[in-house]
């Protein structure tokens, strides 16, 4: 990847992205030769395309001709490395905006979900591993306040996850304060005044 130097340099690529530029070192020319005095054109052969998983693919040159030299090819190694994937916990997850989850006081957590921002290669959530979970301080007995939302527990061979916290807002529950006689019964009992 980089000629210049003695070491064989691997190429890297994120997943989902094309491959980048090969180029070669060469090693043997003598009389002031140099790439320009071979014929040919000079390729290179590699399993890796833009959909081909994080893993270490060989980079094999080709393709040129020379009446004076034996040319034999020594591969590279092309990296391909994860990408970047946010999964931001979101009460609805087709808008931009991050919405707050919500509740009432003395009830019991939502349902929460969340938004993905970064799949390529027509990938989606089914193709993560693990359990999409949430850690929240909240319950049902949390008083009103707004509470972080994290997601968790999700896993990838090809995506480097990154969890952004949405909010839950646990809003007041109605309470009602009637005058009542006989507050152990159900009903309205009303106040009597005896005359004296």
């Amino acid at each position: 990847a980089v000629p210049g130097h003695v070491a064989v340099d691997h190429f890297t690529k994120v997943y989902g992205s094309a491959n980048p530029t090969f180029t070669a070192r060469y090693d043997g020319f003598v009389n002031s030769d140099g790439p320009g005095s071979l014929g040919g054109t000079l390729g290179f052969d590699t399993a890796a395309d833009a959909s081909s998983p994080v893993d270490h693919y060989d980079v094999t040159p080709n393709g040129l001709t020379s009446n004076n030299y034996a040319i034999t090819y020594a591969p590279g190694v092309l990296d391909v490395t994860k990408a970047a994937l946010t999964v931001t916990a979101d009460a609805v997850p087709g808008t931009v905006a991050v919405d707050h989850f919500t509740k009432v006081y003395g009830s019991a957590n939502p349902t929460f979900g969340v938004r993905y921002s970064g799949f390529v290669n027509s990938d989606s959530p089914s193709d993560l591993g693990g359990t999409l979970d949430f850690a929240t301080a909240a319950t049902a007995g949390s008083p009103v306040d707004a509470y972080p939302v994290t997601p968790q527990g999700l896993t990838s061979d090809n995506y480097t996850i990154s969890y952004v916290a949405g909010t839950l807002d646990v809003t007041k529950a109605a309470l009602t304060v009637t005058a009542d006689a006989d507050s152990s019964t159900a009903a309205v009992d009303h106040l009597s005044l005896t005359p004296i």
